[in-house]
């Protein structure tokens, strides 16, 4: 009898690693949150191998959806995987409540100790900036009961012509029914390197970091001009959850090539020569072809996404991280 899988995703970058977890021989169920996040998954076929479910955004229909679907596989005792560490508080919350025996895959580490310039743990939820008051008294009533065992992080970024507060919410410990399996990123990752390397520059951007976003912006319209200078054909892709990624045109630089911001960079045909981001996770999929912004930042910036692709096995000493322009120029 084949036994029934119940896989749960709540973002897209876990969609370039999930197979590696999964077997064939299994009946497996892909419950996806969010429209765009299945939209994803379609578009890279994974109705052929998983029977694909819409997880609504809405907090009140995901609750009762999530919920209904646990209870289903506890009853049936159907297998369940989850693949995230951090921003499904309500999904964790009802793994706990409902003592769902399941398996937890961690593919990317983040430091949510709290000390990181990055991740700072919340002191005082009325003293943040760029939230309402009704998401800190909603976060701060929470934080005092549903979600008691969990740790409360922020982040905050800015795009330009938005500053944003993002928060972290993260599960102190799973009860003794969930097994966690530490895997490897870049080894989950499915084959899809190109032996021949054209001479092909990849640009990736990402949410900034407070105040940074003129610098990044000014970096990468200078590396453009240089590579098109240097006759490189230069592809450029935004985030996928960046609403307010960069601009495309870059001062009315026509001459670069966009790439859907929906698309997984991961599952897409690599043949580029060398690919630039200030703090891509990707980076550490291209190796010794990777080149990293951060130091343009600062050493601060550096040091933690150095050590960031350090403890996710990225090969950092691996990586170019210039901190001028004329080594960039240099390795053209």
């Amino acid at each position: 009898m084949t036994n029934k899988v119940f896989s749960f995703i709540i973002n897209f970058n876990v969609l370039a690693n999930i197979e590696s977890t999964i077997s064939q021989k299994e009946n497996n169920f892909l419950f996806i949150k969010g429209k765009r996040n299945f939209d994803i998954a379609l578009d890279y076929n994974f109705q052929k191998k998983f029977k694909l479910f819409l997880i609504s955004e809405n907090f009140f229909l995901c609750s009762i959806q999530i919920f209904l679907i646990l209870l289903l596989s506890k009853i049936k005792s159907y297998k369940v995987n989850f693949y995230h560490s951090s921003y499904w508080p309500l999904f964790d919350f009802l793994i706990d409540l409902l003592k769902i025996k399941s398996n937890l895959y961690n593919f990317l580490y983040h430091d949510f100790s709290g000390k990181s310039n990055h991740n700072k743990r919340v002191v005082n939820f009325f003293a943040l900036d760029n939230l309402s008051l009704f998401k800190k008294i909603r976060f701060y009533i929470l934080s005092k009961t549903f979600y008691k065992s969990f740790n409360f992080l922020y982040r905050k970024v800015d795009n330009l012509d938005k500053k944003d507060t993002v928060f972290i919410i993260s599960k102190k410990k799973y009860h003794k029914e969930v097994k966690i399996f530490n895997l490897n990123y870049l080894h989950s990752l499915p084959k899809l390197t190109s032996a021949k390397k054209f001479k092909k520059i990849l640009i990736l951007t990402g949410k900034s970091v407070p105040g940074k976003s003129k610098i990044t912006k000014t970096i990468l319209n200078k590396i453009i001009l240089i590579c098109l200078k240097k006759n490189y054909l230069v592809y450029f892709k935004n985030h996928p959850k960046d609403k307010n990624g960069f601009s495309s045109n870059f001062k009315e630089i026509k001459e670069i090539n966009i790439i859907n911001n929906a698309k997984i960079i991961e599952l897409e045909k690599d043949d580029y020569k060398f690919v630039f981001s200030f703090t891509s996770t990707a980076l550490m999929k291209f190796g010794k072809r990777s080149v990293c912004l951060s130091k343009f930042w600062g050493s601060i910036h550096y040091k933690e996404i150095y050590n960031y692709f350090k403890i996710n096995s990225g090969e950092p000493e691996k990586m170019f991280f210039p901190s001028n322009l004329k080594a960039i120029s240099k390795i053209l």
